[in-house]
């Protein structure tokens, strides 16, 4: 979210998609990273978020999706 002065707010909110997996799988990441499989095409299947590189997790976490997703809202209302 972002507020502005005049009390305008901007929100912004990402998702990404998979499922919980039966056993832990990867030593990478933290918290529920080793159980976590995304079912993001990008990413070779079956794989979990601890066993995906830094900078593949990123660039499709629910995180960066949110952050894209303020980015462009925010670039529209300067237009």
């Amino acid at each position: 979210m972002v507020a502005f002065p005049d009390g305008s707010e901007i929100w912004s909110e990402g998702r990404i998609e998979g499922e919980i997996a039966a056993t832990r799988q990867g030593s990478g990441g933290f918290g529920y990273d080793p159980l976590f499989v995304p079912h993001d095409a990008s990413v070779r299947s079956g794989r979990s978020f601890a066993e995906l590189g830094v900078v593949e997790k990123n660039r499709i976490s629910h995180r960066a999706r949110a952050f894209n997703a303020l980015a462009e809202a925010l670039g529209q209302r300067s237009e």
